[in-house]
């Protein structure tokens, strides 16, 4: 098994635990922008340790049932001006 995310996840969902979940924030890397809720990498990698708890139950939910939250869904596209004309990020 892979020590970060390599792929497609597999129906083996015993190495989503929270240490697992806890180490793939602290390697996340820092200085990127929000996302749609204005969370950033900073705010996952400051919070209570509760959170990894949490995602690591959320995400063992996810998998075996194959339903993604509608709010995972959501994302925008960032208009850039560019000589002529926009482009989106």
């Amino acid at each position: 098994m892979c020590d970060k995310y390599c792929g497609f996840p597999d129906n083996d969902i015993s190495h989503l635990d929270t240490e697992t979940i806890s180490r793939i924030i602290i390697d996340m890397k820092r200085g990127k922008a929000a996302d749609i809720d204005g969370l950033t990498v900073e705010h996952l990698q400051h919070s209570h340790p509760v959170v990894s708890v949490l995602l690591s139950k959320l995400f063992r939910l996810i998998l075996p049932t194959r339903h993604i939250p509608s709010g995972f869904k959501r994302s925008y596209v960032v208009l850039i001006p560019k000589i002529k004309d926009y482009r989106p990020l």
